[in-house]
């Protein structure tokens, strides 16, 4: 397994977060497995996703000292779903550019387990729905050609709302107050920071193991 590894490194978590606890368990048990499948490939995807919460949480110990929470914003599972559907957004986008022949199998295989995994780690009914709602805005951006700060404008709001862990729910992208709180302009530059080189390097590692699934 070299997905992600060498990017995001080994860091363990003790959070109580039910997907870093997931993605350290499951990165784990694949570490012989040499044959690639669309299960490794997601596998190594949501522990790369795992690792904006536990960067989140490290730099929060050291400015708030190890007695502080773990649920903070950005480092919650209700944040990497936020976070978890835009990187899908970017993936299944790059396929749909780059490898029109494998993105129905890869897309729709990461969507049904995502769904899954985060109706396990949420415990909601309307993951799906949600899912299919941060979709098509995206996709509208993706049309009218808006610019990455818009991208990441509603991914800040949409992570600021997952505070204290709150649970995803539908969002009014076009008519809802924009949150401003003390934590804006950490978590944007969290989700900029992370874009500039977690995207890249995960359609990197993408790229170079999706030969071994033709």
């Amino acid at each position: 397994m070299g997905l992600l590894t060498n990017l995001f490194g080994h860091a363990e978590s003790r959070s109580t977060s039910f997907i870093l606890r997931w993605a350290e368990r499951q990165m784990k048990s694949l570490r012989y497995v040499r044959e690639m499948s669309t299960e490794c490939m997601f596998v190594a995807f949501i522990y790369g996703l795992s690792t904006f919460a536990k960067r989140d949480l490290k730099e929060d110990r050291s400015n708030r000292g190890q007695g502080a929470g773990e649920d903070l914003t950005a480092s919650n599972d209700s944040a990497l779903f936020e976070l978890g559907c835009y990187m899908y957004f970017r993936i299944d986008m790059w396929l749909f550019m780059t490898h029109p022949e494998l993105r129905k199998r890869v897309s729709e295989d990461f969507l049904c387990r995502f769904v899954d995994l985060f109706t396990q780690a949420l415990d909601i009914p309307n993951v799906a729905d949600l899912v299919d709602q941060r979709m098509k805005k995206y996709g509208e951006l993706a049309r009218s050609g808006a610019e990455i700060g818009e991208y990441h404008l509603y991914l800040t709001q949409l992570i600021l709302r997952t505070e204290d862990n709150q649970k995803p729910r539908p969002y009014d992208f076009d008519n809802e107050p924009l949150i401003v709180s003390a934590d804006q302009f950490r978590v944007k530059f969290e989700i900029v920071s992370w874009d500039a080189v977690g995207t890249p390097g995960l359609i990197q590692d993408i790229e170079r193991e999706i030969g071994l699934l033709r």
